[in-house]
Parts: C-alpha cells; sequence; structure tokens
C-alpha cells in the first residue's frame, strides 16, 4: 500500500466518493477498501447521532442566549452611564432630526400595528399565520410596526395560562420605547411543551402604561378568545397559534 492510500485525507475523501471522480484515480486494495467502509459505517453513525436540523437548531438557540446577555449588559452599562453623566452636568437634548423624523398626529393613528411571528428553522425563516400549527422546541422570533406609536409591551400566554414577557423582558415596569417600521424583537423565543395554544398580545400607546396592566387583562380573559380589557388610549393585536402535542 503506498503512503497516499496511508494518507488520512485520501482515506476521507474515499469514504465522502469524492477521490472516484478525480480521472486517473489509483485502484485500491482490499486493505484500503475495509477502511473506507469502516469511515462510511462511522459517518453515518455519527449523523444518526447528531440530525443537521437538530444541531443547527441548537446553534441558534445559543446564539439567542448570548445576544439576550450581551443586551442586557448593554442596558447596565446604561443606566450606569445616566447618573455619572448627571453628575458631571453632561446633560443633552437631542434635536429633532437626531433620531428620525417625528410623525404628526394623523400618521401616529393611521392602521392598527402589526405583529408578526416567524418559526426559525435549518432552513432559514417561516412566517406563521394566525392558527398555524407548532410544536414544543420551536424557536420563533417576533417582529412588529408600532405604525407610529411611541410604547409598547409584547406577551403571550399559554394554555396552561403561563404568562411570558417579550418586549419588555419583565412582567412588571414600564412599557418599552419602541422602534419605528418593522422592528425584531432582540431575542428569539423557544416553545415548551404546555398543551393547547400561544397567543401573544402586542399593545400600544402613545404614552408609557405599566405592563402589569396587560398581564391582569391577559389573566381575567383566561381561555376566552376574545380581546383584552385594557384602559382607554391602549391598543392592542393578537396572534394565537396551535400547539400540536408530541
Amino acid at each position: 500500500m503506498t503512503e497516499l492510500h496511508k494518507s488520512d485525507l485520501f482515506l476521507e475523501r474515499l469514504a465522502a466518493d469524492e477521490h472516484g471522480h478525480e480521472p486517473g484515480h489509483e485502484p485500491v486494495g482490499p486493505e484500503v477498501e475495509a477502511e473506507v467502509a469502516r469511515l462510511k459505517d462511522e459517518n453515518r453513525r455519527i449523523l444518526e447521532s447528531y440530525p443537521p436540523r437538530r444541531e443547527v437548531l441548537a446553534i441558534l438557540r445559543k446564539v439567542d442566549q448570548v445576544r439576550r446577555q450581551q443586551s442586557q449588559a448593554r442596558r447596565r452599562a446604561v443606566l450606569t452611564a445616566v447618573p455619572v453623566c448627571a453628575a458631571l452636568g453632561l446633560l443633552f437634548t437631542v434635536g429633532p432630526g437626531l433620531l428620525g423624523p417625528d410623525r404628526g398626529p394623523e400618521e401616529r393613528t393611521k392602521g392598527p400595528a402589526v405583529l408578526q411571528v416567524f418559526r426559525r428553522t435549518a432552513a432559514g425563516e417561516e412566517r406563521l399565520s394566525a392558527g398555524a400549527r407548532v410544536q414544543a422546541q420551536d424557536l420563533l422570533q417576533l417582529r412588529y410596526d408600532a405604525r407610529g406609536l411611541k410604547y409598547g409591551a409584547i406577551v403571550s400566554v399559554d394554555g396552561s395560562g403561563v404568562v411570558t414577557p417579550h418586549l419588555p423582558d419583565r412582567l412588571d415596569g414600564p412599557s418599552a420605547s419602541l422602534g419605528k417600521a418593522l422592528v425584531a424583537v432582540p431575542s428569539a423565543y423557544e416553545l415548551d411543551d404546555a398543551p393547547g395554544y400561544e397567543r401573544f398580545f402586542f399593545v400600544t400607546a402613545a404614552e408609557p402604561f405599566e405592563v402589569g396592566v396587560v398581564v391582569e387583562a391577559i389573566r381575567r380573559l383566561g381561555t376566552a378568545s376574545g380581546p383584552l380589557e385594557l384602559p382607554d388610549g391602549l391598543r392592542q393585536v393578537s396572534l394565537r397559534l396551535e400547539k400540536e402535542q408530541p
């Protein structure tokens, strides 16, 4: 057997059926064929143990975890910097053009807010319509367009009555300041095995409000399918997904 036949790279290429497609390739002996068969069997067992779809989704979940940690670190840094700047007298005002054009009252009331849900897969993203069927461990990405309203909260509830915050990332405290146009929520959301459904609510307003108001309205609604009973000035859209049982 030549030194070329002993090469790990040569054997791996044979196992991947690559070398046989090259013009003028050398025939191999029974020892090499036996080693190639062993490598093919080992590669098959590895792929069965680590399915590509599952591994890609695991990587996506890890990326989202790192993004959440980075986002929390940035928020802590901002909260630390604000009192320091104030103590140094480094207060400033933002001109109307620096954060983008302000929207007039006609634009702020034009059309309902938009809430979109995408399922992330190894092949890409799939937008889910109301009533779409999902299952445990599906990884969901939320996007919204507040249509000019400046404050909001996105909260979901599952068939077991568990309420989960998505924007902001807590169930108490003030609503979030919303971005303009279509914006993705920073962190993806992995569905658990709670039965029934997952329903997402996007509540918006021209002024800040407490997220707890939305949470209490969801709990009062229970399993009913109607809208939330909210104070005047709060608008809402919702999207419900049906959860398949394993």
